[in-house]
């Protein structure tokens, strides 16, 4: 995306702040963390739970899965500077399921994590580039978050 490194830095520790520039809270339910975004603090969105493992201000931070149950590994966003006015926002996930969760991965939350995830992405090159994208869900989704609103 092009941007500066500080800027995009910007972005990227503002997550699961009250200011949050990178996650869709708009649209999603919000990234906390208590007592604040720092090594050892649980939190997560929604009904995703996690731990940080790890948090560098200069462009990672890991999360550790505490549920859904038989989730088991990591998440992370990372932030890299490409060339002097290129950055990279990349998340990752490595993770192990056991049979229950990967059928719910596979189903339910992986649909609703990848269009979470282009909604974050769009939020953070609008902002940083003045541009107005906005991605679309698929029906999938879209049935998805009527069906779990109706809970």
């Amino acid at each position: 995306m092009p941007t500066s490194l500080e800027k995009a830095l910007g972005v990227f520790n503002s997550l699961a702040t009250l200011n949050d520039l990178l996650w869709p809270n708009e649209r999603w339910p919000r990234m906390s963390f208590k007592p604040v975004k720092k090594v050892a603090a649980k939190g997560g969105h929604g009904p995703i739970r996690y731990t940080i493992v790890s948090y560098n201000p200069e462009g990672e931070i890991v999360f550790e899965f505490r549920k859904p149950k038989g989730f088991i590994g990591t998440h992370s966003f990372v932030v890299r500077e490409l060339d002097d006015n290129r950055v990279l926002f990349r998340h990752r996930i490595r993770m192990k399921v056991n049979f229950k969760g990967g059928v719910l991965w596979f189903l339910v939350i992986r649909p609703l994590h990848d269009a979470l995830l282009e909604d974050a992405f769009d939020k953070a090159e609008n902002y940083l580039t003045g541009t107005q994208k906005r991605s679309t869900w698929s029906v999938w989704v879209r049935l998805m978050r009527r069906l779990l609103a109706a809970k």
